[in-house]
């Protein structure tokens, strides 16, 4: 086995390093007892030497604290920077194997030349790439690896748009955010000994000084501003939570057994839950993460107890060996029940997506990216690997309740989404919305509708982060709050931002040329060719998602600039790029839909017809 015939492995693998790089990186931490030996002399010398001693200027001493200060801010930007490296890294490796899996399928040749070439109608339907460790499967076919490409490719953005709330910190003449504030102590800088500004450090009870700003002024006094401390092993926990959520992902969407994506299904649960608790915002954190913690295991029982039902029928859990096998109508129901009730809470669908919002508004950004754009989509892999494909006769025969709960879900969070008055919480009821026309599509048992439905999962795991990180993140660090009532006249301020940010309310809301419109329209035209009363339920999202988007524009953008708020600047050049990177895929696979489409034909064709 050659590294280069085993992609998949290099996917799982590779996070787990980048985490144990970072575990065994040894932070330069300042030390504030050799800090202030540098700044107050020792005792005995001072004794000693009391009659040549002569006190350091200030000068002196700010350049000794201002040395210190960088090296803590520099250590953490090495951690970052090793997160990054690890995860684009990955993304690197996704597309090469994206690279092989087409030109697998457009040429018949394998890229291993010991395994045959397949026949035309096993093209991008069979496994490939499998490898097995202790007799579990791990592989990819037409489905999955555009799961895998997506998560490889959301995971350094989350990465990426948090690495200035952690690592860089503002001077006051450039701060942007209304926030508490920070503790800051002025001394007279004509009377300033190494040992005043060591008693001075020695205040404000620091374990690792991160200076915001540093420097002597023309009116003799000196200011040293502490900004609340992020600590080097917190800094630790969130990108190492990050990167095995990556893996973690990744292992859901390539294994071959349905046991083991149970296992890693719910083993994201305990990594969300501690990035909510430590890192998120809001007093009401706590709840938000028990609630998605328990409310998800919960519902997640009734798919183990399918689980085992088939083991203990079958005598296995693996797709190939399941697929061999002839499952009659009335097991295929209750296996389907438990099945549909644990996907209803992941996806989610009303009534079970009350915990969404509340996750979503008090997780931190990284966490809402993640969140939106990967871990729901765990829902709509797996209607398609099983319930579709495996169940197909319990499938059609519940179609009608799934279309009826997905056209709730649809009107209902599009009529929460306007009432919303937090941005966050606001983006997340839209997805509700979202994932209702994808389910619309994924039980319209049409071609167009599946296709439509994974092309609409694609767009919605670029457009959603990319809104987070608009109004959770760029927005927010500049204003310190979440409400719209707030938050007025941006576009006086921040010209770019909304330009930026209208490109992705409207690719929110379908236009086209995005992958967002062709999505939808695949989605609706297929359920048109089943049910055109449920079709038309459906478009309604359309129309509304329109009103809340465009509602949410218009409040944040225009008008006159909110007396509540300090003058904000720009984006700057990290937030532009990061935007760019989620615009680029969401129009050029708009434009260009048959690049994803051509693989997604012969996968769609065999749920339905094989």
């Amino acid at each position: 086995m050659t590294i280069i015939t085993q992609p998949i492995l290099l996917l799982i693998f590779i996070p787990l390093i980048g985490v144990f790089v970072i575990l065994f990186t040894n932070n330069d931490k300042v030390n504030m007892q050799a800090l202030k030996g540098e700044l107050t002399p020792n005792a005995t010398r001072a004794e000693g030497e009391k009659n040549n001693t002569t006190a350091a200027t200030p000068a002196s001493a700010h350049l000794i604290v201002k040395q210190a200060l960088s090296r803590g801010t520099a250590s953490d930007s090495v951690l970052y920077n090793i997160a990054l490296f690890f995860s684009l890294l990955n993304l690197f490796i996704s597309v090469v194997m994206w690279y092989f899996f087409n030109n697998y399928n457009s040429t018949g040749s394998s890229l291993n030349p010991d395994v045959a070439s397949p026949t035309s109608i096993e093209l991008g339907t069979q496994f490939q790439f499998i490898f097995e460790i202790n007799h579990f499967s791990f592989g990819v076919d037409g489905i999955s690896i555009f799961f895998v490409l997506l998560t490889t490719f959301i995971t350094p953005i989350a990465i990426f748009s948090s690495y200035e709330l952690y690592v860089s910190y503002k001077s006051n003449s450039s701060s942007d955010k209304v926030a508490e504030p920070e503790k800051s102590i002025i001394i007279n800088s004509s009377a300033l000994s190494p040992s005043a500004l060591g008693q001075a450090i020695n205040k404000v009870e620091l374990d690792n000084l991160k200076n915001k700003n540093l420097g002597l002024s023309t009116d003799n006094t000196t200011a040293i501003v502490v900004p609340e401390q992020r600590d080097s092993i917190k800094i630790k926990i969130f990108l190492i939570s990050l990167l095995l959520l990556e893996s973690l992902q990744i292992c859901a969407f390539v294994s071959l057994d349905l046991l083991l994506f149970y296992v890693f299904f719910e083993s994201v649960l305990p990594v969300l839950f501690i990035l909510i608790v430590v890192f998120g915002h809001g007093e009401n954190r706590y709840r938000s993460a028990f609630l998605l913690f328990l409310y998800t295991l919960a519902g997640s029982l009734p798919m183990l107890l399918s689980i085992l039902t088939i083991y203990s029928y079958l005598d296995s859990t693996d797709y190939q060996l399941i697929s061999f096998n002839e499952i009659s109508l009335e097991s295929q129901k209750w296996l389907w029940i438990g099945f549909f009730i644990a996907l209803a809470v992941k996806t989610p669908l009303v009534p079970f997506s009350i915990w969404l919002p509340k996750a979503h508004g008090d997780s931190p950004l990284a966490g809402s990216i993640i969140l939106a754009a990967t871990i729901l989509k765990l829902a709509t892999y797996f209607y398609l690997r099983v319930l579709i494909n495996y169940l197909p006769d319990a499938s059609n025969y519940f179609s009608p309740l799934v279309q009826t709960i997905a056209v709730i879900s649809i009107i209902y969070a599009s009529f929460a989404t306007i009432v919303q008055e937090d941005t966050k919480r606001l983006i997340a009821y839209s997805s509700v919305a979202h994932m209702g026309v994808v389910v619309l599509g994924l039980f319209s048992n049409t071609l167009h509708g599946i296709e439509g439905a994974i092309l609409l999962s694609l767009a919605h795991g670029w457009v959603s982060p990319a809104l987070f990180i608009c109004v959770g993140g760029i927005v927010y660090e500049r204003t310190g709050t979440r409400i719209i009532y707030y938050i007025r006249g941006l576009a006086n301020m921040m010209p770019i931002f909304t330009i930026m940010f209208f490109v992705f309310t409207l690719a929110n809301t379908g236009i086209p040329l995005s992958l967002n419109f062709l999505g939808e329209q695949l989605a609706l035209m297929g359920i048109w060719e089943v049910n055109p009363l449920v079709a038309a339920l459906g478009a309604s999202g359309i129309l509304l998602s329109a009103c809340y988007s465009l509602f949410l524009m218009n409040r944040l953008s225009y008008g006159d600039y909110s007396p509540y708020l300090y003058p904000v600047k720009d984006l700057n050049r990290r937030e532009y790029h990061l935007l760019l990177s989620l615009i680029i895929p969401t129009f050029f696979f708009g434009v260009f839909p048959n690049v994803i489409l051509e693989g997604l034909h012969t996968v769609g064709t065999s749920l339905l017809y094989s």
